[in-house]
C-alpha cells in the first residue's frame, strides 16, 4: 500500500488498485463508473450479453481512414462467417459471408446473403411486401428501368383476372398509356399484313410473295415470308413460271416443244401435258410430248418450275405453276389424198386444167 494505493504485484501503484498481471473474479463485478478497456482483444465469454446503452459505437477512435464496419458473426463448421457490415469504399451497407477474420479492416465479400423480412421501405417511396410491389405515395408511378441499354425482363409475366377478357388483347393509345380492348375478325388476316414490293406494300403483283388469302393468318404469313427468304438466301428462290408452243393444234400424232421460262431460278420442271402423261423433274426447259389422242382435246397444260436443292418441297418461294387451259387442241389424223386419174378408152382430149367453178 503506498499513498492509499493497492498495489499487486507492483511497488508504485499509480490508481487506487494497481495489479500487474492476469485478476479473476469469481463473482459479480460491478463497475458504477466508466469501464475503459484497453488491448488489442477483449473477450467475452458468457451465454448472453445484455448492453443498455441505445447506441454501439464501432470504429470510437476511428481517424476517416477507410475501413469498414460491422458485425461478424462466426459459424462454426456451418461456412464462412456472417457479416453486416458498412463498406466504407462503396458508401453502402451489405450483408455477406465471408473468409476474412475479425482483425480485418477491410471485409472480402464471399457471396451476398439472402435476407428475409416481412417488409421493406426503400426511400420512403417503394414498399416490397407480401410479393408485392408498390409505391407508398397516392397515385404515383412505379418505373422499371434496364440500366444504359439494358432491358427490364419480366418471366411469367400475368396479369390480374379481373382485367379484361378472353380474346381481349393490350393496345396502347400512342401516348403511351395500355388497356384491354377487344379484337375484331379472330386471327389478323393476310390482306392486312404488308409483304411486298417496296414501293406499295402489295402482297399482289411485285410482291415477293403472293397468293396470301383473306383466310392467311399472320402466323401463316410470316412462316411462308420465312421460308420464301431462305430460299432467296440459298439461291432456290423461284417466282413465276410461263410456257409457250412452237404449235397449238393439229392432227393426231401432234407433236408439240414447250419453251419454258421463269423468274428465279429453276433447275426442274414437271410437265401435265393433259391426256394422263406427265413429265416429272425434268430438267430440259423445252419439253416435247406427242399427242396420239384426241377423246379430251382441248388439252389443259400445267408447267411446275421448282429447283431441286430448294429448303423444302412446297415451301413457299420454291416453286411456281402455271396452267393454260385448253392449251393444245388435237384433230383426228390429217387427211392424205389418195386418188388417180385414168383417160377414156375411146374419144376425148387430154386434161389440161381443173375447173374450179369460177
Amino acid at each position: 500500500v503506498v499513498n492509499d494505493r493497492i498495489g499487486i504485484n507492483t511497488s508504485a501503484p499509480g490508481v487506487a488498485l494497481d495489479v500487474t498481471g492476469t485478476a479473476r473474479i469469481t463473482n459479480d463485478l460491478i463497475v458504477q463508473g466508466n469501464l475503459d478497456v484497453e488491448g488489442q482483444t477483449s473477450i467475452i465469454d458468457t451465454v448472453n450479453l445484455e448492453v443498455e446503452d441505445p447506441v454501439l459505437l464501432l470504429g470510437r477512435n476511428n481517424s476517416g481512414t477507410d475501413i469498414d464496419l460491422g458485425i461478424m458473426m462466426n459459424r462454426g463448421g456451418q461456412g464462412n462467417n456472417a457479416v453486416f457490415y458498412w463498406n466504407e469504399g462503396d458508401d453502402t451497407f451489405r450483408m455477406v459471408t465471408s473468409t476474412s477474420g475479425s482483425d480485418a479492416t477491410a471485409i472480402a465479400d464471399t457471396a451476398f446473403a439472402p435476407l428475409e423480412v416481412g417488409k421493406i421501405t426503400v426511400d420512403s417511396e417503394i414498399i416490397i411486401e407480401d410479393n408485392e410491389i408498390r409505391t407508398s405515395t397516392s397515385n404515383a408511378n412505379l418505373v422499371l428501368s434496364g440500366n444504359s441499354s439494358g432491358s427490364v425482363v419480366i418471366e411469367g409475366l400475368k396479369f390480374p383476372t379481373s382485367d379484361g377478357t378472353t380474346g381481349q388483347a393490350l393496345t396502347t393509345d400512342g401516348s403511351g398509356n395500355l388497356s384491354f380492348a377487344d379484337v375484331s375478325g379472330g386471327d389478323v388476316s393476310g390482306h392486312q399484313v404488308e409483304l411486298g414490293d417496296f414501293s406499295d406494300s402489295s402482297t399482289q403483283d411485285g410482291a415477293l410473295l403472293t397468293g396470301l388469302g383473306s383466310t392467311t393468318t399472320v402466323t401463316d404469313a410470316v412462316d411462308a415470308l420465312n421460308e420464301a427468304l431462305l430460299n432467296v438466301n440459298n439461291n432456290t428462290f423461284v417466282r413465276s413460271v410461263d410456257f409457250v408452243s412452237d404449235v397449238t393444234s393439229g392432227g393426231l400424232n401432234l407433236s408439240v416443244t414447250l419453251t419454258i421460262t421463269v423468274e428465279g431460278n429453276a433447275n426442274r420442271y414437271t410437265i401435265q401435258w393433259g391426256d394422263g402423261s406427265t413429265d416429272t423433274a425434268s430438267s430440259d426447259s423445252t419439253p416435247s410430248h406427242t399427242y396420239t389422242d384426241n377423246a379430251n382435246s382441248p388439252y389443259n397444260v400445267t408447267v411446275t418450275a421448282f429447283n431441286n436443292a430448294r429448303v423444302e418441297e412446297g415451301s413457299a418461294g420454291s416453286e411456281a405453276s402455271l396452267t393454260k387451259n385448253n392449251f393444245i387442241t388435237a384433230f383426228t389424223a390429217d387427211p392424205v389424198a389418195q386418188w388417180e386419174f385414168y383417160a377414156a378408152s375411146s374419144g376425148g382430149s387430154e386434161i389440161t386444167k381443173a375447173d374450179t367453178g369460177s
